[in-house]
């Protein structure tokens, strides 16, 4: 119940699930089971969740310089003396 209303678990074999889904994903079929999580190390733990972050991190960073393009575009004299 915890984790669904809160969307965090450290519940090892949950972890496992999450991982493995976001593995498989990344690689576009079944390549690893959640029972096999264990045989990798963190470093390739870490290549593949950064993966599965990198859309959102996309979207917010493009976010970001949209708003700070219209911020630009309001006010065209910001940061002129510098040029």
């Amino acid at each position: 119940m915890a984790t669904a209303r809160s969307g965090k678990t450290g519940y090892k074999k949950i972890l496992h699930v999450s991982w493995a889904r976001a593995i498989n994903q990344q690689c576009g079929g079944a390549l690893i089971a959640p029972w096999e999580i264990e045989q990798l190390d963190e470093e390739w733990l870490d290549v593949f969740l950064g993966l599965s972050d990198l859309p959102i991190l996309r979207t917010n960073y493009q976010a970001f310089e949209n708003r700070l393009a219209e911020r630009r575009r309001n006010h065209p004299n910001y940061r002129k003396y510098l040029n």
